[in-house]
């Protein structure tokens, strides 16, 4: 135990897998993950079910991801200004505190549109908000060989909620209704603070720099943490080939439930989300279980033309049932990738930079990913599925092949990016700088002075 730089007792997170911090962290991480599964699914629901368009849907998706923009970069300058745990025990609290307003909110009878979607921003801007603290509170005590599985078991997490979170809604929205489910991710966000408390705060050095009082400038440590980047060759490539990977989460998280609703229910929807996740915990819990290969960036390279070659697999069918077995492999390889590509940027970048370069790599994920939901609403409903449907531009050609009717636009357009994005990962298996950064990727063993 030491004396932090803030004054006050600090202590140390290293340790392994089961040590008592990162046990804190994971249990806060799920019933907040959870939490926010729930009320986002429901949400999507109601949405559809009460506008039955797309770009309503989408929208949510827009209001989820906005918010990063600004808080991004904000949130990776305080993690290195005031520490991850700090940083994180304050998100915590002001996350409990929203979703109590949002379930005073949500006692009317008929829910507004623009509160459902403030509930999807609010919840999304928190978790921007505990992202880049979270990453380096992951990082920080780790052996190189550790990061992976950490990275792994916060995917189990994220996994568990995204099967529970479905589930739970479809079997108690129907007879409590939106509002019981608010409150309840209310309960579940004072849990999460609960748990945080077996986090000690971690003694992370500071730079002078950072701590410089002129502050909330943070926009310009953008350009700083990309020029910073330029220094380590292959990182800027291989978060593009990262951003690839992105844009095929985007899509089934984006697509999925139009495409599943315009061939079944809303029970089945649940089912399918469902089976993602177990995709996802499959794939996190063998990362726990097993290190894998010791270079990180062949493996998602790899998982890059998979899931291009899954999103193609998916436009082609008409099943809901295959389309659920799409998703479990889709959320699998992307479970693999997102453990895989963190643990590179955790090991090559240092302690003291890392808030703001995690903060950095998630602004570019956030704005990508703005773009594609902002063209994909319009592109499902004035484009594809008007060429799509019976008597349209394409019905006889391209319909002759995918169908026609109602999800068959959406399909056409998982299946071109599809095959975008298959063909992105190969390209990448030729480029100099990522076969450079697989090799300075390694997983080294621990150094004598690490726990």
């Amino acid at each position: 135990m030491t004396a932090s730089p803030q004054g006050g007792p600090e202590v140390s997170t290293s340790g392994g897998l089961l040590s008592r911090a990162v046990v804190g962290l994971w249990l806060s991480m799920l019933t907040s993950w959870f939490g926010g599964a729930v009320l986002t699914f429901a949400i999507g629901v109601a949405l559809y079910e009460r506008t039955g368009q797309v770009t309503p849907v989408v929208l949510t998706q827009l209001f989820a991801i906005a918010p990063g923009l600004i808080l991004s970069p904000i949130a990776g300058h305080l993690t290195d200004r005031v520490g991850p745990r700090r940083l994180m025990g304050l998100e915590r609290v002001s996350w409990s505190a929203f979703s109590l307003m949002l379930a005073f909110v949500f006692l009317e009878s008929e829910v507004a549109l623009w509160a459902m979607y403030l509930a999807v921003a609010g919840h999304s801007a928190f978790e921007f908000i505990q992202s880049p603290p979270l990453l380096a509170l992951l990082a920080h005590g780790a052996p190189s060989r550790e990061l992976t599985r950490r990275n792994g078991a916060m995917q189990v997490a994220i996994a568990l909620s995204e099967i529970l979170g479905p589930l739970t809604c479809g079997f108690l929205l129907a007879p409590l209704g939106l509002t019981a489910l608010v409150w309840m991710n209310f309960g579940l966000s004072l849990t999460a603070v609960a748990a945080l408390a077996m986090v000690p705060r971690t003694k992370v050095p500071i730079p002078p720099a950072v701590v410089a009082p002129r502050r909330l400038a943070s926009f310009r440590d953008l350009g700083h943490t990309w020029s910073f980047l330029g220094g380590l060759p292959g990182l800027r490539s291989f978060l593009a080939l990262e951003l690839a990977c992105n844009a095929a989460m985007n899509l089934l998280v984006g697509l999925i439930g139009p495409m599943v609703l315009s061939l079944a229910s809303a029970s089945v929807l649940g089912r399918v989300v469902a089976a993602a996740g177990v995709g996802a915990l499959v794939a996190s819990v063998g990362m726990v279980a097993v290190e894998g290969p010791s270079r990180r960036v062949r493996p998602v390279q790899v998982m890059c033309i998979l899931s291009g070659l899954v999103l193609v697999l998916t436009g082609w069918t008409k099943s809901p049932w295959l389309i659920g077995a799409a998703a479990f492999t889709l959320l699998a390889l992307r479970t693999l990738s997102v453990a895989y590509g963190q643990s590179v940027w955790q090991q090559l970048i240092p302690p003291d930079r890392q808030g703001r370069v995690f903060a950095a790599r998630q602004t570019v994920f956030i704005f990508a990913g703005l773009l594609t939901y902002a063209a994909m609403g319009p592109l499902v409903d004035w484009v594809f599925e008007p060429l799509l449907m019976p008597g349209g531009a394409w019905a006889s050609t391209v319909g002759g092949v995918i169908g026609v009717g109602p999800g068959r636009g959406i399909s056409v357009l998982v299946l071109l990016i599809g095959v975008g994005i298959a063909l992105v990962g190969l390209a990448s298996l030729f480029v100099p700088r990522l076969q450079h950064l697989d090799q300075a990727s390694k997983a080294r063993p621990a150094s004598p002075g690490a726990v």
